[in-house]
């Protein structure tokens, strides 16, 4: 009832400290409570721009509940765009998808730090189609292998596939469009 008070009180009342308070009472009641936990990072991340204060909310979610994969993902984000730590932000990609193969966001934005910051194709490849793989409909993830194909393996042909993939998966992607 608190987190949901919270979601309230933030998106509706714009009460940003009404909201956090309601997030904390949640996670309070129940450490384990991974919906109170996120929205508490994202309104410190996002709100308060308290970059410090959500990784430590971050943390302390995966120390809760070792297997919240959306926490692991989002820590990787904030690691990676906040912190520019790579390494970190690959780790915990990598502990998210341990902890659940099944989670494409972290498969996706490992192969965008893998090809990005790393420079390694093959892994970045290989992430894209484990997203696609645990979901068929993952666009940006056909957008993403559309992209590797096209710009880094001259593959005109694949890249044109992944593109039709995620179009069909959303005819309304704008960013495959735009690609073909």
């Amino acid at each position: 009832a608190h987190n949901n008070l919270g979601l309230l009180l933030k998106n509706e009342r714009k009460d940003i400290d009404g909201a956090e308070a309601a997030y904390r009472v949640a996670i309070a009641a129940d450490p384990r409570n991974t919906g109170a936990h996120n929205n508490l990072c994202l309104l410190l991340k996002h709100e308060r721009k308290d970059i410090d204060g959500a990784e430590a909310a971050y943390r302390a979610a995966i120390a809760a509940n070792p297997r919240n994969t959306g926490a692991h993902n989002n820590l990787g984000l904030l690691l990676k765009n906040e912190r520019k730590d790579i390494d970190g932000a690959e780790a915990a990609y990598r502990t998210a998808i341990a902890a659940n193969p099944r989670n494409t966001g972290a498969h996706n934005n490992l192969g965008l730090l893998l090809k990005n910051e790393r420079k390694d194709i093959d892994g970045a490849e290989a992430a894209y189609r484990a997203a696609i793989a645990a979901d068929p409909g993952n666009v940006n993830a056909h957008n993403n292998l559309g992209n590797l194909l096209k710009n880094e393996r001259k593959n005109i042909d694949g890249a044109e596939a992944a593109y039709r993939a995620a179009i069909a998966a959303d005819p309304g992607y704008a960013n495959a469009h735009i690609s073909l």
